[in-house]
């Protein structure tokens, strides 16, 4: 099973909910977009970064800059808890470096920072 992810930078950073993001500035270069995401998550611009059997990651960018982020998680056969509060912590991680907002796409809502 998966979980898909919208990472955007909206002009207003409060926003809780993507269908109210009314504009957007690019997150940053390339590389630098990369180079925060594969610190957090190891190979996920590459292919994906495997967390043992808890869960995987693979991060698609668009634009040059990037403008937005499309993060696919993927749950293993080992997804807990635990699994899941390092997930957290790892994603809200790459998102305050950024000063980006991750949301849901199954309902919109913001779940990081």
């Amino acid at each position: 099973m998966s979980f898909d992810i919208i990472i955007l930078k909206p002009t207003d950073p409060a926003v809780d909910d993507i269908s109210v993001v009314e504009d957007v500035i690019p997150l940053g270069a390339t590389d630098i977009v990369s180079k925060v995401f594969n610190h957090s998550f190891p190979g996920c611009t590459e292919g994906a970064f495997i967390s043992g059997n808890d869960f995987s990651v693979e991060l698609m960018l668009s634009g040059d800059p990037v403008e937005s982020a499309h993060l696919t998680l993927q749950f293993g056969k080992s997804w807990a808890d635990k699994s899941e509060r390092n997930f957290q912590v790892l994603l809200a991680e790459a998102c305050r470096t950024l000063g980006v907002v991750a949301f849901a796409v199954s309902d919109n809502s913001r779940i990081a920072p």
